[in-house]
């Protein structure tokens, strides 16, 4: 058993970035945090969080694999805000979430927990951008694309301590970043790194990074796509598998 209370704000944050990966999602509550380690039924975004609480007790660790489809939005019916705590409490059959008078069980799922293993990824290049330019520039594509169309590949390329990042058509919306909108972490290689991602995951996963006021991205040519952001209370990350599509 245990009962934990964490922020309302950074626990809707953590949850959102969770359903982009499922309605079902295993979440591991620690002495210290909640963990959530899944992946999609595509295998293709996998989704990495860390939330720190502001109070816990716990008996033991626990993994519960938990049905979040409206425990984010109980969360914005409350009027929270971010000084507004919530508190989680196992109970038969899922956690209680209580909050502004309001209390919710978040059931627990019948779905197995899938056992994840460990993922080390060698990329040469990682940097730092500003979130609110990054999630601009994913918007600008979004807007000229039709919900029908949101799977279509999107090009990013880091050349010459640039990011470019382009929608794959005839009549292309481009976003640059030059070297000095750049905080470059780590570069193994002067080597171009290019890869191809569906405009759909990187949409989704700048929405709920948006939280963060700069964001860690980690690239090698053809290979999963690293984004993260981190706080003093909560970590978010995705990795995102490659895709390559002709023009449309």
């Amino acid at each position: 058993m245990f009962t934990i209370v964490v922020r309302a704000d950074l626990l809707k944050s953590f949850l959102e970035a969770a359903l982009i990966t499922g309605l079902s999602i295993p979440l591991n509550f620690q002495p210290d945090k909640i963990i959530c380690d899944t992946v999609d039924t595509a295998n293709t975004m996998l989704y990495s969080g860390v939330l720190i609480p502001e109070s816990i007790e716990i008996d033991k660790p626990e993994v519960v694999m938990l049905e979040i489809g409206r425990a984010s939005d109980v969360l914005t019916k409350a009027g929270i805000t971010k000084t507004t705590l919530v508190t989680l409490t196992r109970v038969d059959g899922g956690i209680q979430l209580s909050i502004n008078k309001v209390k919710y069980i978040i059931r627990q799922s019948v779905n197995p927990i899938r056992k994840m293993g460990t993922l080390k990824f060698a990329h040469p290049l990682s940097f730092n951008v500003e979130t609110n330019g990054y999630a601009g520039g994913i918007s600008a594509l979004a807007a000229q694309t039709s919900k029908d169309d949101m799977k279509k590949a999107v090009s990013l390329t880091f050349k010459d301590n640039q990011l470019i990042l382009q929608d794959d058509v005839d009549d292309p919306v481009t976003v640059t970043w030059e070297q000095d909108e750049i905080s470059i972490i780590q570069q193994d290689t002067t080597d171009m790194q290019h890869c191809v991602i569906s405009l759909e995951y990187l949409k989704e996963s700048s929405s709920v990074l948006k939280i963060f006021d700069t964001l860690t991205l980690n690239m090698k040519t053809d290979s999963p796509f690293i984004i993260k952001g981190e706080s003093e209370k909560i970590k978010l990350g995705f990795i995102i598998a490659p895709r390559i599509e002709s023009k449309s």
